[in-house]
């Protein structure tokens, strides 16, 4: 929706909201277009202007969904006195449990053809529990997943290059 140039930004927002016509405009991460108290310098500031204009001129033809952590989505609900006032329905999200975070993590293996054993499942959720425990506001809860997943593989892949030879299928699924 931000340019990189005075005038862009209008352009692309503009844009995007044509195209979303009928249908639904998806903004993730939507905070990122309030990025402060010096936002009137900023093109973000320009796109949320035009934002809720076209919100109003186009409230039969045009969903807007913005979705972000909590509190910078308040801060960007407050950017704009016109903004808050356009939303009707706001949705919050709690943290994934542990226990969910460890499904996500063996449907990611299952997904990509990995047999963890139940001993590495038991370091697994350890591991989940313990991130989850001290976690802070930046905490990514799929994403957390993900990345763990990502990690895993990677060892795997450097345990197996560093002590196989001749690696069988099945020593390429295993995560130990």
């Amino acid at each position: 929706l931000v340019g990189g140039y005075v005038g862009q930004t209008a352009v692309k927002t503009n844009e995007k909201i044509q195209e979303a016509l009928g249908g639904v405009l998806f903004i993730d991460e939507a905070y990122s277009l309030a990025k402060g108290d010096e936002s009137h310098n900023d093109f973000g500031t320009e796109s949320i202007e035009i934002l809720v204009k076209r919100m109003e001129d186009y409230r039969d033809r045009l969903v807007v969904i913005v979705a972000g952590h909590s509190d910078p989505m308040e801060h960007f609900l407050n950017s704009n006195e016109g903004l808050r006032s356009r939303f009707s329905t706001f949705i919050h999200f709690d943290d994934y449990s542990p226990q969910e975070m460890f499904d996500i993590f063996r449907r990611l293996c299952t997904r990509e053809n990995y047999e963890p054993t139940e001993d590495a499942l038991g370091h697994v959720f350890s591991s989940i529990d313990y991130n989850f425990s001290v976690r802070d506001k930046s905490f990514g809860n799929a994403r957390f997943v993900r990345n763990f997943f990502e990690v895993v593989i990677k060892n795997q892949a450097q345990r197996i290059a560093s002590t196989l030879q001749e690696p069988t299928p099945e020593d390429l699924r295993a995560i130990l």
